[in-house]
Order: structure tokens, then sequence, then C-alpha cells
């Protein structure tokens, strides 16, 4: 009798790249990030409003950066951005898999309510990082600070 193969889910921890040394959690705004995604790929119309106003920094969420750099790869190509060809140019990227698969770009697009609110996603991802400064600057900014500390101190704190 074939035991059934036992999958551990390892729970995510967070990391500096998640926490900063005072124990603020990174902007974000992955429910946007994730409603813009999904309503880009079901709205073509709207991709091009959208597309050339956000960079791919101002997303917080690894899977949805890569999401986004492989629209706008589809966009610069003047091809239609739908589930089908980002599932195709991720996988031409040798990062679908990177993303959480098929499944999770069919996620995005069954959690849009509307694409007419697009422009609103846009602006919240946008907002969050309005001070100039996004969430690159900020993971680098804390890993020199640690690294300074460390220099300084011989230790890091711990919170």
């Amino acid at each position: 009798m074939a035991e059934a193969k036992k999958t551990k889910t390892k729970a995510k921890t967070a990391t500096l790249d998640d926490i900063d040394n005072q124990g603020r959690t990174m902007p974000q705004a992955i429910e946007f990030e994730e409603a813009l995604l999904g309503s880009m790929m079901l709205e073509q119309n709207a991709t091009g409003q959208i597309i050339d106003s956000l960079l791919p920094e101002m997303f917080y969420k690894e899977q949805n950066r890569i999401i986004f750099v492989a629209m706008q790869q589809i966009y610069r190509t003047q091809n239609p951005v739908d589930l089908l060809s980002v599932t195709e140019q991720l996988r031409r990227n040798k990062e679908l898999t990177q993303i959480g698969g098929q499944y999770y770009l069919a996620m995005l697009t069954e959690k849009v309510v509307s694409s007419a609110n697009i422009e609103y996603y846009a602006r919240i991802i946008k907002d969050i990082q309005s001070d100039g400064i996004t969430n690159d600057d900020l993971r680098m900014c804390f890993r020199k600070k640690d690294v300074a500390m460390e220099r300084s101190c011989g230790h890091v704190p711990k919170n």
C-alpha cells in the first residue's frame, strides 16, 4: 500500500525585506497590486493607461513585480496583455513557476471586481511610493543601517 506523500508548508518568517529594525512593515498595498494586475489582464484598454505610469520597484510583492515586468515586455511589443500572453511571457522568461504558475495568474483575474477601478488601484500603489522612496530603496537603507551598526557595535540589535 502506497503512502500518500506529505507536503509540508513552510510558514514564511519575516525578514529584513519585510520589516525594518524598528519592527515596521515595509509600505505595501498587496490587494491593490493584485487587483491592478488582474484588471490589466482583463481590460486591454486599461493597460495602456497604466503601464507607463508605474515602475516595477513600486510593487511590494516579488511575484507581482515579476508579472508586471512581463506585462511591460508584452505591451512594448504591441501585443495584447491578457492571461494567455502573460503566461507565455513568464514561461519564456523562465519565471512562471517562480510566481506560482498559472494558478496565481488566474487567481489575480478572479479577484477583479471591476476593471473600471484600475486607475484608482494604480494611484494607491503610486501614493505608497509618493515620497519618492521605493521598497527597493528602503530595503537597501535598512541593509546599510544594519551593516553600519554591525561594524560600529559588533552586532545588529534584535528587536
